[in-house]
Parts: structure tokens; sequence; C-alpha cells
């Protein structure tokens, strides 16, 4: 049959598991990480131009892997999707099939909304949605691209929002049905889920580099004194890497946890709302603080101030920004990025200003850590096992050695 129910793997595949791939990745992402700090901090922020070998048709090559490429790789994630739904049916997990068709119709929708807001008209907004719904934004934003000779802040954004909305929830999906119907000895599986963490990591790293990039040329800052670097790539991927397969683990291992029913959801509830307070109440606190302007100010390239009125409405997206970037990878850590001028940026580049990133942070980094400790200690306690608590121990030590 082309759908397998149950677990068929044999020989040395059958004691290969999605533990084994995680620590792993956590020595390779923490030597790596390491290697790179260390480089950054001999080297510093300045740049000496880039390297001789690189030139036109590397950069066209670059060019063509991620436009047309990327198109040939969407289109056969959307024909992967079809294929679990259709496999779940086959197999009679009718529940599991629900809980992924709800995934990626509220992905598709988050991804419609984000693509649209580009749009100045609300005729624009309507095209701008049903083109993204109907899966063919993909296709223009690549076919631009291509036109303009360099990858533009649409199909930049798009791919960071299919990493956060799309690749990210269903990780964590696969990963719980993985341990839920005992399927954790699949090495397809496995793999596919290796480069789901890559591929998030990746992709969160590219964004924050390419609007970085973006400020930077707007506000005219001079290579010499800050500039991209492999070894930057190479410590933001690294640790998110470390952190999101820590998050995958965890959470996987815990909703599956059948001693834990129905609790562990609940608790997954509670978690989600935690964390969005840990973003909410540090940006309410910064713009109502009464020591502070109930202003949005910045400086232009003139050096005159602009003014920015914030609303309570601009208050609470720019949480859900902030959410974004803790619940599933805490990318804030990494975030370099100067702070918005204008509302558009804030909303089309979902950066916050320094300072309130840093409020955040306090928050976060903790309940993070207790996160991690609390979820992937009651999966120990439930159902103990060495190499799953060796890569619980390893990516906790990975994501934590990372962050400093």
């Amino acid at each position: 049959a082309f759908f397998h129910c149950t677990n068929k793997s044999g020989g040395w595949v059958a004691s290969f598991t999605p533990a084994h791939t995680f620590t792993g990745l956590a020595a390779v992402s923490l030597f790596a990480g390491t290697v790179a700090s260390i480089t950054a901090a001999a080297r510093g922020p300045g740049s000496e131009g880039g390297p001789s070998w690189w030139g036109p048709r590397l950069d066209y090559a670059c060019l063509m892997g991620t436009t047309v490429g990327g198109c040939l790789v969407y289109v056969y994630l959307q024909f992967s999707k079809v294929l679990v739904i259709i496999g779940f049916g086959y197999c009679g997990y009718y529940y599991f099939m629900s809980v992924y068709i709800a995934i990626v119709v509220c992905a598709q929708l988050f991804a419609a909304k984000e693509y649209a807001t580009e749009a100045t008209t609300v005729r624009g907004w309507l095209r701008r949605f049903f083109t993204s719904l109907l899966q063919w934004r993909v296709f223009l934003d690549a076919q631009e691209s291509m036109k303009k000779g360099r990858i533009t802040a649409s199909l930049a954004r798009q791919k960071f929002i299919d990493s956060v909305g799309d690749s990210g929830p269903q990780a964590v999906f696969t990963v719980y049905v993985m341990y839920c119907l005992g399927l954790r000895f699949n090495l397809a599986l496995s793999l596919s889920i290796f480069s789901s963490v890559v591929g998030m990591a990746c992709g969160i790293a590219v964004w924050l580099e390419f609007t970085l990039q973006q400020q930077l040329t707007e506000d005219e800052v001079p290579e010499e004194e800050f500039c991209i670097h492999w070894y930057h790539y190479c410590i933001w991927v690294s640790y998110f890497c470390s952190d999101f397969a820590m998050r995958l683990l965890t959470l996987g291992l815990f909703l599956a946890q059948e001693t834990l029913q129905p609790y562990s959801f609940a608790v997954f509830a509670l978690l989600l709302v935690a964390y969005f307070l840990a973003a909410a109440l540090p940006i309410h606190g910064h713009y109502t603080d009464s020591t502070k302007k109930a202003t949005w100010c910045v400086y232009g390239n003139d050096g005159e101030e602009e003014v920015y009125e914030v609303t309570r409405s601009v208050i609470a997206y720019r949480a859900t920004d902030a959410l974004i970037f803790t619940f599933l990878v805490h990318a804030l850590p990494a975030d370099l990025r100067l702070a918005p001028r204008t509302r558009r940026e804030s909303r089309l580049m979902f950066v916050l200003a320094p300072d309130v990133r840093e409020r955040i942070q306090q928050f976060v980094v903790p309940l993070r850590a207790l996160d991690f400790l609390l979820l992937g200690g009651l999966a120990m306690y439930a159902n103990f096992e060495w190499w799953q608590f060796g890569a619980l121990l390893s990516l906790f030590t990975s994501s934590q050695l990372l962050l400093l």
C-alpha cells in the first residue's frame, strides 16, 4: 500500500529516533556557534570587503536557487500536505486529520492577511489576499525578484511568514503525532523534522539579515561600521536550531503522554497566554510609562525629530509580533535591527524598538527556561527514557550557552 499506518522500520533504522537527531543537532550547533562567536569577537562589527571569489555568477546562482528552487519546493510542500491529509483519512486518524487541516487553513489565512498588508487600498488588499490564498503569490514574487535581479522585500517577508506560521506549527504537530502514535522509529520522519528545524532557523536568520541590511542602507551606514558576515549567520542559525528543536521535543513529548492528558493541553494554553503577557506587558508599560512621551519618536538622517502617535491597537498588534518571535523560536536575542521609523515599517518588518526587545527578554528568558524544564521534566516523569533525557539536556545546554 502507498500509505503505511504502522511503524515498519527494521534493522539499524529501527533504533533511530528524533532524540538521536536532536542530540547530534545540539552538539553541532554548540560547536558551530562557539567557533562563530569567537570569530565575531575577534573581527569586530566592521567589514573589510566581501570575499574575492564571490562574483556575479554566484549572485545569479543564489537568486535562481531562491526563486526557481523556492517555487519547486513550495509546490512539493503543498503536494505533501495533501498526501498527509489523505494518509490520516486512509488510516482512520480523523482527529489528527482535522487538527492538521485546521493548522494548514489558519496558516494560509495568516499568510494571506500578511501578504495583503502591503497593499495601500481596499481593492489592492482584496486582490493580494486572494492571490495568496490561491497559492499564486509565490510565483509572482519570484517573477518580480528575477526581473529586478535581487530578492525583493515581499519574497523575503513571505518566506519568513511561511516559516513561522506554517512550517513551525506543522513541525510541532508532526513530533506530537510521531510520539503519540508510536512512529518515532521512522527515519524518514526524523529527517523531515530535522529539515524543518534547519529550514525554520535559516528562514528567520535570512529575514533578520534582510531587514537589518535594508535599515542600514536607508540610514547610509557604511560597511566599515557594521556589516553582516558568515559568522553572524552561523551564530543565528546555531542558536535558532537549538532553541526550536528544544521547543519541538519538549512540546511533542509533553502533549503525547497519555497519563498527562487532558491537563497537558490546558498547560499548553496557559503557556500561550504567559508568552503573550510576557510580550504585551513590557510593550504596554513602555508606551504608558509616565517618564516617557506617549509618542513614537525617531530621528531622521537630517537629524530632525519625527514624531508618531502610538495607539492601543498598534500596541496590541506589536505584542502579537513579539509572540511570533518568542514562542516557537525565541529570536529576540539575535535581533539587531534598529528602531522602526514609521508604523508601516514596524508592521511590515515585525520589528520592535531595541529597548522594548530588552524589556521583553527580561521576562521571556526565565519564562522559556522554566517552560522547557517544566514540560521536559513532566514528560520524563511520565515516561523516562535515557535517549530522550539526553536529547533534552543537550538541547537545553546548547540553547542556554549560545544565549551568553
